[in-house]
């Protein structure tokens, strides 16, 4: 089994997911099924109009899926037409968006490895211009389509950045509040 195989079938994987995501996204928006395909392990407590887990059971899964298929999709970048690269990067790019705020800050070493590639190849630099114009273009028009609270909610790490200099969502924060360390030595030595 060839490493270029598996990384095809992360790929298939994640864009699989990626059109569930929006079945899910058009199943809730538009004719208001709340929990349109979820997956039985779901908590339904937790969805949302703007966000929706794909196949996964749960966001930081999908998010998680989709940023190793972004990274993976780095390595075929000069196997590949151009166009059909920028649109899969567009459309993984996009499910981390509507997924995870996590995987969308770790998102960051595929976008520098994607970018630092482009540097050093004219067809690469090429697909950066492509993904800049249609890719960014068409991650915005998605985004518009979708509740006003997907922009906000999906970009809350980098806005709260913008603000106050710390990388805090209110989901970390509270991850954080829940976490105790143990008062016992005992507890620290044997669990």
């Amino acid at each position: 089994l060839k490493v270029e195989h598996v990384f095809k079938v992360i790929i298939i994987a994640a864009l699989i997911n990626c059109i569930i995501i929006a079945l899910q996204l058009v199943g809730h928006n538009y004719f208001r099924i709340s929990g349109f395909m979820l997956p039985p392990s779901f908590n339904e407590e937790v969805d949302a109009p703007f966000r929706k887990p794909g196949l996964m059971s749960g966001y930081p899964h999908a998010g998680l899926l989709s940023l190793i298929a972004l990274q993976c999709l780095i390595y075929f970048n000069r196997r590949i037409n151009r166009l059909m690269f920028v649109i899969l990067f567009s459309f993984l790019t996009l499910s981390l968006i509507v997924t995870s705020r996590t995987a969308l800050l770790l998102a960051i070493v595929p976008f520098v490895t994607f970018f630092m590639r482009g540097f050093k190849s004219k067809k690469a630099l090429s697909g950066i211009i492509l993904f800049i114009g249609i890719g960014i273009s068409l991650i915005t028009y998605i985004i518009n389509m979708l509740p006003e609270d997907t922009f906000t909610h999906s970009f809350e790490i980098f806005l709260n950045y913008s603000e106050s200099k710390s990388f805090n969502t209110l989901s970390t924060d509270a991850s954080i509040e829940s976490y105790m360390l143990p008062l016992k030595t005992s507890t620290w030595l044997l669990g």
